[in-house]
């Protein structure tokens, strides 16, 4: 409560151009509603659901029937964070203003299915299927018992921690906060691939982003999923050889499709490890086993920042990748997603600070996303690193100073 009232004051005297922030405040900024007494969320700290607990989440958002939903991993149980028996739960949090979220429900478990009983779990990513009034989770699934590697779980856990095998599973749920069921046994995407998000564009059509090893070298894929978004039916797009772009999005604005991702630099198999501040996730996400090798891979690169791409089709052409925001590396991008009201759409850039030594104390970072009109056609996306930035989703709008 204490809290609150501190950021209340904040907020009041930035309003008025009276500052009462100190300079680590600045430089973290504050996240409001539109209703100044729900202020209670700083940037680059960890955040608390409305029963003061620290929330667990930082995978994607999504929208239904007036509220927001967003899920992710219990790092706090999780095997990356040095628990035993892997996987735990992905957890449920819901939301009006996308400030004030409550718990829901652990959504999977580690009893939803044999098949999580001795795995681990990244990457959770949930979409609506308007076809079968299906709520679809995409993640990625490792468990060091496929494809018959030799060593057991237990040896892998000590000798190769954060071992991936970059294989997927899918559930599926009728709402979004109930308990979702695993809908398909596990599979590989491109021979084994890392999801890094998934999209559906205005026709109802399904997407998935994954990064993938492509005859002994590492591209972006774009690939179709099927009619119930329960795998994947064609690949549309193969881009980047060699450039080691990480979690992306797609944002679908005025005809354009622009592509938003984190990217790495080095050589994947000889490189130095990550000299990022932010590399709790670079340590689990590339480490992977390495199907075209057959070796297991533990050298992740430094994450370098946010670039994007823009085409006019998701099948291309693709621009380039272009510098994309603020030169901060001690949060890692992680989504997009969609504020839709009653005067618009808003989207919003999601990042993580990640703590290595604690992952369930990871921090949150969230920045609006922009777009400035260049030419008569093409509207070029910004963003920065605001100091204030106040939300209401009932009007679907976000401002910033």
């Amino acid at each position: 409560m204490k809290k609150n009232i501190i950021l209340l004051s904040c907020l009041a005297a930035a309003l008025t151009f009276v500052s009462c922030k100190s300079e680590s405040d600045i430089s973290t900024g504050v996240i409001a509603s539109s209703a100044a007494d729900t202020v209670d969320k700083v940037n680059k700290s960890v955040w608390q659901d409305t029963s003061g607990e620290d929330i667990q989440t930082h995978d994607g958002i999504i929208y239904w029937q007036g509220k927001y939903y967003w899920y992710g991993l219990d790092y706090s149980q999780n095997l990356i964070n040095g628990g035993s028996g892997g996987f735990k739960a992905v957890k449920c949090y819901e939301s009006e203003d996308l400030v004030n979220w409550t718990f829901k429900n652990n959504v999977l478990t580690a009893n939803s299915s044999v098949a999580l009983n001795e795995a681990d779990v990244n990457n959770v990513r949930v979409i609506y299927n308007k076809n079968t009034n299906k709520f679809v989770m995409w993640m990625g699934y490792n468990t060091t018992y496929m494809y018959g590697t030799s060593l057991s779980y237990w040896t892998l856990r000590s000798s190769h921690n954060k071992l991936y095998l970059n294989a997927n599973l899918c559930a599926t749920a009728d709402t979004p906060y109930e308990a979702f069921e695993v809908a398909n046994s596990y599979f590989t995407v491109n021979g084994g691939a890392a999801i890094t998000s998934l999209f559906v564009d205005d026709d109802g059509s399904a997407y998935c982003l994954d990064w993938a090893n492509y005859n002994n070298s590492w591209r972006l894929y774009i690939n179709k999923l099927t009619d119930d978004y329960l795998g994947v039916s064609s690949n549309v797009a193969m881009l980047f050889p060699e450039t080691y772009v990480g979690r992306s999005a797609i944002v679908k604005h005025n005809g354009y499709y622009y592509l938003i991702g984190a990217t790495f630099y080095g050589d994947l198999d000889n490189g130095a490890n990550s000299m990022s501040s932010a590399d709790g996730w670079l340590d689990y996400h590339f480490t992977y086993y390495d199907f075209y090798r057959g070796t297991s891979v533990s050298t992740p690169k430094a994450y370098t920042g946010v670039m994007y791409c823009s085409a006019q089709s998701l099948d291309g052409p693709w621009s380039g990748l272009s510098t994309f925001g603020p030169d901060y590396e001690d949060y890692e991008f992680s989504d997009c997603f969609k504020i839709q009201g009653s005067e618009g759409i808003s989207y919003m850039l999601t990042f993580n600070q990640w703590d290595s030594s604690d992952l369930s104390q990871s921090a949150y970072v969230w920045q609006p996303l922009f777009f400035n009109k260049v030419t008569q056609t093409f509207d070029e996306p910004y963003f920065d690193d605001y100091d204030t930035i106040t939300i209401d989703a009932a009007k679907g709008t976000v401002s910033a100073e």
